[in-house]
């Protein structure tokens, strides 16, 4: 039985330690939002609030519009409009 409580707290102990990541590292791991499926629909430049690429480890590199009434839209990174869009915001 003392076995059985050793292994298990050392078992416990274990998954703990090796559990704990860094947040920092999480952040710059994982990525937040990746898109899939992409919007061709373009709308007046007035009506977005943010624009931002996707994560590096996403497999499609894209910019995720947000819009005035908080909708996140996916445009890929070669489309003229969501490239002026992102060049306008960066300024």
């Amino acid at each position: 039985m003392k076995t059985f409580c050793l292994t298990l707290g050392l078992l416990l102990l274990t998954f703990l330690c090796c559990n704990a990541t860094s947040p920092a590292v999480e952040i710059s791991t994982v990525p937040r939002m990746c898109c899939f499926s992409f919007s061709k629909a373009k709308f007046p430049l007035k009506r977005v609030t943010d624009i931002r690429m996707t994560h590096s480890s996403c497999s499609h590199k894209a910019f995720i519009v947000t819009s005035v009434l908080g909708r996140k839209i996916c445009y890929k990174q070669d489309m003229e409009w969501a490239l002026k869009v992102y060049r306008q915001h960066q300024h």
